[in-house]
C-alpha cells in the first residue's frame, strides 16, 4: 500500500502540484510541425500582461513583438519537452509569417488565462 506524502499545510500541498496546462498544436505554415504549448508561469504572465493592452471592444492589442515573446516562453518540443525558441530567435521569428505566432500565442494565452477580462480585473486591483 502506497502512502500519500504528508504535507505541513494546504499551501505546501498546492505548491507541490504540477498545474501546467498543455496543448499540442499543429502549425500548417511550419510544414505541419507539432508544438507543445504550455501555460505561462505567474512571472511570465506578469511580464506579458505588462506588454498587452485591451481595446474597449475586448480585443487584445500588443507590441509587434508580443506574440514572439509569448511563443518563446510557452512553445515546447513535444519530444524533448525543451523550449523550441529562446531570446536569440526573437528577431528571426518576427521576420517570418506572423500566422504561426498568432496561432501559438493564442493557445498559450488561453492556457494561461490571459484574456481581456483578466486584464481588466488586474487593472482594478
Amino acid at each position: 500500500m502506497s502512502k500519500t506524502p504528508a504535507y505541513a499545510s494546504l499551501a505546501d500541498e498546492i505548491l507541490a502540484l504540477d498545474d501546467t496546462e498543455t496543448e499540442l498544436v499543429t502549425v500548417p505554415q511550419w510544414k505541419n510541425k507539432k508544438i507543445l504549448c504550455k501555460s505561462l508561469t505567474g512571472k511570465q504572465r506578469a511580464t506579458i500582461q505588462k506588454m498587452l493592452r485591451f481595446s474597449r471592444e475586448g480585443d487584445v492589442k500588443g507590441t509587434e513583438a508580443t506574440s514572439a515573446d509569448i511563443v518563446i516562453m510557452g512553445a515546447y518540443d513535444p519530444e524533448t519537452d525543451q523550449r523550441v525558441f529562446n531570446q536569440t530567435h526573437r528577431e528571426a521569428l518576427l521576420e517570418h509569417n506572423s500566422a504561426p505566432l498568432e496561432l501559438l500565442g493564442g493557445v498559450i494565452n488561453r492556457l494561461s488565462g490571459i484574456t481581456p477580462q483578466s486584464a481588466r480585473e488586474a487593472e482594478k486591483n
